[in-house]
């Protein structure tokens, strides 16, 4: 299921498997009229697999400098953003928009054009019986140039979930946590030579990156409920040496942060 508002997938669904797999905000799923109600009154987090733009601290914190859970904000053309369908077949869809935004630490403004395209894809691996639904995610990002505004800006894919399971990243021997808010990642996170173990409780709020030559480009969830275990198997190129964009508050030049 995919809207236009957002450009966001916002169910995938498994034969066999009742629930939707991905976390929507309940207030959306309610009946039409506390869903118009609640889009109405600029709620921006309806869950699902969305695009979100970095630097998140240059672009939603209102109070850069201290950025906290309380002066976040999210420029409407951001998102939602203004998206239009441009292509369309029975194996996916492409969305296109534009827009500006202030960026809240030097002052400019980030001009840009963005696309998102959706396709469904068949399973890497034989199903063996299994249910199974894939799809690939291709996100552009194009900025106007303007000498004013040198900014360095990207696209990263946020995925939102049900709590109750554990992500398992494959990584390149025991890896750096770094931990973006402060909120005690290394305890909460179970690290092993060649992998991270990270709980999602649904009960503390935590951003966790690692770095791009630490990571192989893998990452899963997998979880119980019920009687079906699902595990979501997210899949990006990686390249070490790469600019990212997004960095934490305590240290603003980094910029090799590949996966969050």
């Amino acid at each position: 299921l995919v809207t236009v508002r957002g450009a966001r997938v916002l169910g995938i669904y498994l034969d066999g498997v009742d629930e939707n797999l991905l976390w929507v905000n309940p207030q959306v799923l309610g009946d039409a009229e506390m869903a118009q109600r609640t889009v109405g009154a600029g709620e921006w987090n309806v869950g699902g697999d969305r695009v979100w733009y970095a630097p998140e601290i240059e672009l939603h914190f209102q109070n850069p400098q201290q950025p906290a859970h309380d002066n976040y904000a999210v420029p409407p053309d951001l998102d939602p953003g203004r998206y239009e369908v441009r292509d369309e077949s029975p194996a996916g869809l492409a969305l296109k928009c534009k827009g500006a935004a202030r960026n809240l630490v030097s002052g400019g403004e980030l001009r840009f054009k963005a696309k998102r395209t959706i396709r469904l894809c068949e399973a890497p691996v034989a199903a063996n019986g299994l249910s199974y639904v894939g799809y690939e995610l291709s996100s552009e990002l194009r900025i106007k140039a303007d000498k004013s505004e040198p900014g360095c800006y990207g696209l990263w894919q946020l995925m939102q979930l049900p709590a109750g399971g554990n992500v398992y990243i494959p990584t390149r021997g025991q890896p750096e946590l770094v931990d973006y808010f402060q909120t005690g990642i290394t305890s909460h996170a179970r690290v092993g030579d060649g992998h991270v173990v990270f709980p999602i409780t649904g009960t503390h709020q935590h951003k966790l990156g690692l770095r791009a030559d630490h990571v192989r480009g893998l990452m899963g969830y997998y979880r119980v409920a019920g009687d079906a275990a699902t595990l979501i198997v997210r899949q990006a190129a990686v390249f070490a040496g790469a600019v990212y964009a997004d960095y934490p508050a305590h240290d603003r030049a980094r910029r090799d942060i590949a996966l969050q």
